[in-house]
């Protein structure tokens, strides 16, 4: 997994709004046409904006195994997900020592 760039996402995340974080879709129309989950926030950063299949497109760009982009990207109770929820996801890869590890979500979402 790429820590930089996890981190890139996580900082890009946590300077948004909390309504600019909508992990049930990876582009929502909420009026303000920049709600993302995680995957395309990680596509906005890399390309620029948000342009479809962020979930493949930033599972290679943030270099983790189908597990981790699953956890990450597709968990559980993601209709009840916060911006805070995403940020302590990311963190738990961010600070993990293990390359392998998978996204420690709130113990709540899991």
């Amino acid at each position: 997994m790429n820590r930089k760039r996890l981190q890139m996402v996580r900082d890009r995340i946590a300077s948004e709004p909390p309504e600019h974080t909508n992990m049930l879709d990876t582009r929502s129309d909420a009026g303000c046409e920049t709600a993302y989950c995680i995957a395309g926030w990680a596509q906005v950063i890399r390309r620029g904006r948000y342009e479809g299949s962020a979930l493949f497109d930033s599972k290679d760009w943030l270099e983790l195994s189908r597990g981790q982009a699953a956890r990450l990207f597709l968990p559980d109770c993601m209709d009840e997900l916060t911006q805070a929820d995403a940020l302590v996801a990311l963190d738990s890869l961010i600070n993990a020592t293990d390359d392998d590890a998978l996204p420690v979500w709130p113990e709540r979402v899991s």
